[in-house]
C-alpha cells in the first residue's frame, strides 16, 4: 500500500512539477473516524478512504523533513498487502490546486515499478501478500507555488476490485500566511 502510495507521490511530483500532492475524487468521500482517520503534520496530511477489505491497506506514511520547495524529503510508508497485485492494477490520479484539475491520470501500476520507484524500494509485480515497509527520497521542485495542493489516489486490480484509497494535501502556503499574519 505504501508502494503505491509513494508510486503516487513520486508520480504526481515528476508529472507536473507545479503539484506535489494527490486528490482522490472518491463518490462515497468518507468524513474522518476511528475507522478511517485523519493523519495530520504542519504541512502535509492524508486520509485513508479505503475499506477494510482493500487488497492493501496503509499502516502509516511519513514524509521527513517536513515538505519544502527545492529540498528532498524522505517518504516512508508501511502498508499490508492482503490480496495479490497483479500485471494490469492501475491508478487513478488527480491532482489539484485549489478547484483547478492540473493533472488526472492513469497509471499502470507495475510498469511505474519496473521503470523507477518499485526497483529503488525492490518491489515488483506481482507484489505477493504481506507486510511492508519502502523508503523513497524525492527532490521536491522550487518551481511549485506557494499554495495548497491536494492529491486524491485510487487504485484497482486488474479486475477493478479495490486496492487502496487515499487523499492527500500538502500545503505550501507560507505559515506566516496560515497563521494569518501579515508578514513576519
Amino acid at each position: 500500500m505504501h508502494l503505491l502510495l509513494l508510486t503516487f507521490c513520486s508520480l504526481a511530483v515528476s508529472a507536473s512539477a507545479s503539484t506535489v500532492s494527490l486528490t482522490i475524487n472518491h463518490p462515497q468521500a468518507k468524513i474522518p473516524t476511528s475507522k478511517n482517520p485523519a493523519y495530520s503534520l504542519s504541512s502535509w496530511s492524508y486520509i485513508d478512504c479505503g475499506a477494510a477489505g482493500d487488497a492493501l491497506l496503509i499502516n502509516s506514511i511519513n514524509i521527513s523533513p517536513d515538505p519544502a520547495l527545492g529540498k528532498e524529503i524522505t517518504i516512508t510508508a508501511s502498508f499490508n498487502v492482503n490480496k495479490v497485485i497483479e500485471d494490469g492494477a492501475y491508478a487513478d490520479v488527480t491532482v489539484k490546486l485549489g478547484l483547478i484539475k492540473l493533472l488526472q491520470k492513469k497509471f499502470n501500476i507495475c510498469e511505474e515499478l519496473e521503470k523507477g520507484s518499485g526497483k529503488d524500494v525492490g518491489i515488483k509485480c506481482p507484489i505477493e501478500k504481506g507486510s511492508y515497509e519502502i523508503s523513497q527520497t524525492v527532490k521536491l521542485p522550487r518551481e511549485i507555488p506557494r499554495a495548497k495542493f491536494s492529491i486524491n489516489a485510487r487504485a484497482y486490480t486488474v479486475e477493478d476490485e479495490d486496492v487502496l484509497c487515499t487523499n492527500v494535501v500538502v500545503d505550501f502556503l507560507p505559515r506566516s500566511y496560515v497563521m494569518g499574519r501579515v508578514g513576519l
